[in-house]
C-alpha cells in the first residue's frame, strides 16, 4: 500500500510538472500558471483551484482518481519547488505594467487582456504572467474599437459642472495607470442625487465585480483584506470616518506596505502592499480634520436630480450598459494618447499628488482640454 501511494504521487508529480510555470510573487506566496486546452490560468498553489487541476491531470493523463493525501503531497512538493527554485514574478490586480505597456485584465474565461501603449492599444489573447484573479471579479465588456470611443456619454448621464466633468474623466482614466499614487474619489451628495449609481457605474468601467459596493468599514483587518482583493472598492453611504480607516485610505493611496499576522496561525505575518483608487460616498463632508486625507481626495459634490429628469433604476442601467463599450474604448484611447504626451510635459510648482497633476495634464490634453484648464480645475478642488 505505501509503495502504491508513493508511485501514484511520483506519477502525478511527473505528469503535472511540465504543464506548469512555477513562481512566487513579490510577497513570497507561491503560484503556478496552469495550461488548459483554450487558455492559461494563474492559481495559488495552496488553494482548492490547484487541487482541482491536479485531479483533472490525474484523471485525464493517468486514468486515476486520487485522494486528498496524494493531492496534498504533490501540491506541497510543488509549493516547495516554487518557493525555492521558482522565479519571482510581481502580481497585480486588474492593471499592471509590462515594459513600456500597461495591461488591463479583462477577467474573462480565457484570461485575456488589452495592451495599452504610446503606440495605441490592442487585444492580447495570452498576456504575460501579471495578474492574480479574484473570485468576485466579473468579465469586462469588449471596448469600442480604437478611435471610436468617448467618455462624453458617461458624463451625459449625470448632472455635473464642466470642471467636475473634466476632473471625473481624468480621474477615471488615471485609475488605469498602475502603481502610481492614487487620489480617492469622495462623492458628497444628498439623497436622490444619484451618488450610488455614479459610484457603481465607475466601478463597472474599471473593476467589474459581483460585489457592487462594500459596507461601511468596522474592522481594520477586514478592510485591509478588502483593499487587497478589490482594485476599485466602493465604501457606500459612509456615516463616520474612524482614525484607523483614514490612515488606511492614505496608505492605499500612496502604496505603503502593511504587515498583518496571518489568520489561523501562531506565527508568521502577511505583507499587504497595494496602491488603490477607491470611492467613498456620503451625505456629509467627513474627515476635514485630517490634512493628509484631504490632500489625497478628489471631491465631487452632486446636486439632487430634478424629479422630472430622474430615471428609474432599470432604465439607468440599461442606458449605462449600452454606452459602456464606447466609454471603455474612450478610456483606452485617452490613456494611449496620454502615454505619448506625458514625456513632453512639465508641471511647475506641482501639488503634493504630483503624479496625478502630471498624468492628469496628459490625459486632459488627450481628451481635447488644455493643461491650464485641468490644473485650474484640480487646484480649485483641493
Amino acid at each position: 500500500e505505501p509503495d502504491d501511494d508513493r508511485t501514484l504521487v511520483d506519477k502525478l508529480y511527473d505528469a503535472v510538472l511540465p504543464t506548469l510555470t512555477l513562481f512566487r510573487d513579490q510577497h513570497n506566496a507561491t503560484f503556478a500558471q496552469v495550461s488548459h486546452a483554450t487558455h492559461k490560468e494563474v492559481v495559488p498553489l495552496n488553494g482548492e483551484s490547484f487541487k482541482r487541476y491536479l485531479r483533472k491531470v490525474a484523471q485525464e493523463d493517468l486514468d486515476k482518481l486520487v485522494g486528498s493525501d496524494t493531492l496534498s503531497t504533490v501540491a506541497g512538493q510543488l509549493d516547495s519547488d516554487a518557493a525555492f527554485s521558482g522565479r519571482t514574478i510581481e502580481l497585480q490586480n486588474r492593471v499592471a505594467w509590462s515594459g513600456a505597456s500597461i495591461f488591463y485584465e479583462m477577467s474573462d474565461p480565457l484570461n485575456s487582456a488589452f495592451e495599452i501603449s504610446a503606440q495605441g492599444w490592442r487585444f492580447v489573447a495570452t498576456p504575460p504572467i501579471l495578474f492574480r484573479r479574484e473570485e468576485h471579479q466579473q468579465p469586462q465588456v469588449q471596448p469600442a474599437p480604437p478611435g471610436h470611443g468617448s467618455l462624453q456619454p458617461l458624463i451625459d448621464l449625470f448632472y455635473l459642472t464642466n470642471q467636475q466633468a473634466l476632473l471625473l474623466k481624468v480621474w477615471l482614466v488615471y485609475c488605469l495607470v498602475p502603481v502610481v499614487p492614487k487620489l480617492f474619489l469622495y462623492v458628497q451628495a444628498e439623497k436622490g442625487s444619484g451618488k450610488t449609481d455614479l459610484s457603481r457605474s465607475l466601478r463597472r468601467l474599471i473593476d467589474p465585480s459581483s460585489i457592487a459596493s462594500l459596507k461601511e468599514p468596522r474592522n481594520e483587518d477586514r478592510a485591509v483584506a478588502q483593499l487587497e482583493h478589490h482594485y476599485l472598492p466602493i465604501f457606500d453611504n459612509i456615516n463616520v470616518l474612524l482614525p484607523w480607516f483614514v490612515r488606511l485610505v492614505c496608505t492605499a493611496s500612496t502604496g505603503e506596505s502593511d504587515e498583518r499576522r496571518k489568520l489561523y496561525t501562531d506565527d508568521g505575518v502577511k505583507i499587504f502592499s497595494f496602491v488603490r483608487p477607491l470611492i467613498l460616498n456620503a451625505i456629509n463632508r467627513l474627515g476635514i480634520q485630517f490634512p493628509d486625507f484631504q490632500e489625497r481626495m478628489l471631491l465631487l459634490k452632486l446636486v439632487r436630480i430634478p424629479d422630472e429628469k430622474r430615471l428609474q433604476s432599470t432604465d439607468f442601467w440599461e442606458r449605462f450598459e449600452a454606452i459602456r463599450p464606447v466609454v471603455l474604448g474612450g478610456m483606452f484611447d485617452a490613456l494611449a494618447e496620454a502615454m505619448r504626451i506625458k514625456p513632453t510635459l512639465t508641471v511647475y510648482d506641482p501639488p503634493r499628488m504630483a503624479d496625478f497633476a502630471v498624468w492628469g495634464s496628459a490625459i486632459a490634453i488627450a481628451m481635447g482640454h488644455s493643461q491650464d484648464e485641468f490644473l485650474q480645475a484640480y487646484r480649485s478642488n483641493m
